[in-house]
């Protein structure tokens, strides 16, 4: 099968997927699938539905010759990085896949995806998109936190030097006059609801106001 031949096949089989409604319990909605061509002198390659699932085929691959390895794939949901994903008793779930022929035809390939492998990529195509959404969910809230705790101070979270990503890091004395009257330390901000405060080397008056701020969210009313 030469390279001409893998993308036309891989064409093929998209547009017969796109057809097919096994996955969706019969009701549709249809997908469209667009194809990430096989490279010359490559053996991959890709088909990549609208809504972002992504099946990965290997052709005639080391330890699998003479077949065409079909896997789920999350693609460019994460910026291409590998998505881990967990079922609801915390184990650890696998991406899917199957082998089959390469002899057989673009009609008995699409059928044996829709038959053995796409009801398991679906699923796991949900968890792959609630992983990615519930990471983004944390970083926009430690983000807000870290903001909003900055702002409070009348100064700006810290950033990396050469990226200038923000570090969660605020410093809480870097409108202060000096060290000697205040203290230094930082404010780190793991996430919405996770925050350390490190206050050090304070004079008296600044502790005091310091204890005495602490006391009426600390100490229970009477």
């Amino acid at each position: 099968m030469n390279t001409f031949n893998r993308n036309r096949f891989l064409g093929d089989v998209g547009l017969l997927l796109s057809t097919c409604q096994v996955s969706t319990g019969g009701n549709g909605p249809f997908f469209s699938y667009k194809l990430s061509p096989v490279e010359e002198g490559n053996s991959r390659g890709y088909l990549t539905r609208e809504d972002g699932l992504a099946l990965y085929f290997s052709f005639d691959g080391y330890g699998n010759k003479g077949k065409i390895r079909i896997a789920y794939f999350c693609g460019d949901l994460n910026r291409g990085a590998y998505v881990t994903v967990y079922d609801d008793k915390y184990q650890r779930v696998s991406y899917p896949s199957i082998n089959v022929s390469m002899t057989k035809t673009a009609v008995q390939v699409a059928r044996d995806i829709e038959k053995r492998l796409m009801t398991d990529a679906v699923r796991v195509h949900g968890l792959v998109l609630k992983s990615i959404d519930d990471s983004q969910n944390f970083v926009d809230g430690r983000k807000a936190a870290t903001i909003r705790l900055a702002a409070l101070l009348g100064t700006e979270p810290k950033r990396d030097h050469y990226s200038k990503e923000m570090t969660y890091e605020i410093d809480p004395f870097v409108n202060v006059k000096s060290f000697a009257a205040n203290g230094y330390g930082e404010i780190r901000v793991s996430s919405a609801n996770s925050i350390e405060l490190n206050l050090k080397s304070m004079s008296f008056e600044t502790a005091r106001k310091v204890v005495e701020a602490l006391s009426k969210i600390l100490v229970p009313a009477a």
